[in-house]
């Protein structure tokens, strides 16, 4: 898929073929495809594949200004039009942050977030569509909770998950957690703090308080719960609810599907 995807931009940049001139949608099959490869390999190549994308899309809007200063309507029409096509979005993104969390290897954490922070800015440039998502954030928090070392070099990780779903808080304009980020929170402190320390225990009150507040406890929520905090913890946070009987006014907002998982709820005045 990449040897085509390189004969098309060269038949396009030298003229032969302009039709042949690739898209988002060729770009994003592309990494699409080293992403499921798997591997540090297939992620790099992903990563490489959306660089080129961005080196490209970033060119045709320097030529779309120059043509626009020197009046040159019939050009800046036609790359105008280039640029269009080639404009990043949040599905490719999104794409080759999962390449990362598909690679399995240590640095993935700090990869998938360095991703994230080139979508952050190239939207900070003006393009919209490629504002980042729920799940841009929950995915780099996904890679986070993956790490596996020594509880000394789970701390960086447990930082960049921490100031990740932090910036995800603050994101605003219906960008928020949802059931699936609440969990993968509560996976990473689980996995990356310190059993029975304090912090621990206080972080996972902190996401638990707030998904329940939100309606989206789900069963990941509820099964990394116990995992992050000693018996004693989960049972008066959990009050008279359950693993298999939560309060309704927790699940709100969780699809219809994980909520038959997690059994049946209660109301909340039973709660």
């Amino acid at each position: 898929a990449e040897t085509i995807l390189a004969h098309m931009e060269h038949l396009s940049d030298n003229g032969a073929v302009p039709d042949t001139m690739p898209n988002l949608a060729s770009y994003t099959s592309v990494v699409s495809a080293w992403g499921r490869s798997g591997g540090q390999r297939g992620a790099h190549r992903a990563t490489q594949i959306l660089k080129r994308l961005e080196k490209r899309y970033f060119e045709k809007r320097s030529q779309l200004n120059k043509a626009t200063e020197a009046g040159d309507n019939k050009l800046g029409v036609r790359v105008s039009k280039e640029a269009s096509d080639l404009r990043p979005d949040t599905t490719i993104y999104n794409v080759c942050i999962d390449a990362w969390v598909k690679s399995h290897t240590k640095d993935a954490y700090r990869r998938a977030r360095s991703i994230l922070n080139r979508q952050i800015a190239a939207h900070a440039t003006g393009i919209r569509r490629c504002r980042p998502d729920v799940y841009s954030y929950t995915l780099v928090l996904h890679a986070c909770a993956a790490f596996a070392g020594t509880m000394k070099e789970k701390r960086k990780p447990f930082r960049v998950a921490k100031a990740t779903y932090e910036q995800l808080l603050d994101a605003g304009n219906g960008v928020a957690p949802n059931h699936v980020t609440y969990g993968i929170m509560m996976k990473a402190c689980a996995r990356l703090l310190p059993k029975g320390s304090h912090e621990r225990e206080q972080f996972a009150r902190e996401v638990f308080e707030r998904a329940c507040g939100e309606g989206r406890v789900g069963k990941m929520v509820v099964c990394r719960l116990r995992e992050a905090v000693s018996a004693e913890v989960y049972k008066e946070m959990m009050g008279k609810a359950s693993k298999n009987r939560i309060p309704s006014k927790w699940t709100r907002y969780v699809p219809e599907a994980e909520k038959r998982q997690l059994g049946r709820s209660v109301s909340t005045k039973d709660s």
